[in-house]
């Protein structure tokens, strides 16, 4: 539970992109590895299924934390990918911070996670990180400890399922994320 007065720091956010049955769609956690100090993605899962003859409609669910950047496509066009980082605000919304094809604004999004860069001075011109929103909302987490069953058997059946829906087992099984 949220205490009163203060807000929350986990949302949940929905992902949905309609596209090219063949145009990658994906959406991912991006993070810094200090130890090689490279850009690390964990993929978030998302459903893909056909729509019409020839698009696909993708959707996906993911939690993500204030500060988090994640990093969104929704299809292509002949001249450019539709790939952006965003910046989770306080507001519990999605800030285009930068697009991914512009290497200047990549190299920002890198030295913020790398804790070189203020969240200030991540996006473009003036803004205040505790007051910006956008129309990309989330959901709040709620914070309470999970219920786990009494029997053994169902409580590891949940836990399991729990572990294969979670981003960052999902990555460390070993998938290639679907952009690289």
């Amino acid at each position: 539970m949220i205490a009163p007065g203060k807000s929350p720091t986990r949302f949940v956010f929905t992902f949905h992109a309609t596209v090219l049955r063949k145009d990658p769609a994906f959406v991912a956690r991006v993070t810094w590895d200090f130890t090689q100090q490279i850009i690390h993605w964990e993929p978030v899962p998302v459903e893909r299924k056909p729509k019409g003859r020839f698009h696909a409609e993708v959707t996906g669910a993911f939690a993500a934390s204030v500060g988090d950047i994640i990093e969104a496509q929704r299809g292509r066009t002949k001249d450019r990918d539709s790939r952006a980082f965003f910046l989770v605000a306080p507001s519990g919304t999605l800030i285009l911070v930068a697009f991914a094809d512009e290497l200047d604004d990549v190299i920002r999004v890198g030295n913020y996670l790398a804790g070189r860069l203020a969240v200030e001075d991540l996006g473009k011109g003036g803004w205040v990180f505790d007051k910006v929103r956008s129309d990309w909302k989330g959901n709040p987490v709620d914070a309470r400890p999970l219920k786990l069953e009494k029997t053994a058997s169902s409580t590891s059946s949940s836990l399991r399922k729990g572990l294969d829906q979670d981003p960052q087992n999902s990555a460390a099984q070993g998938g290639r994320p679907p952009w690289t």
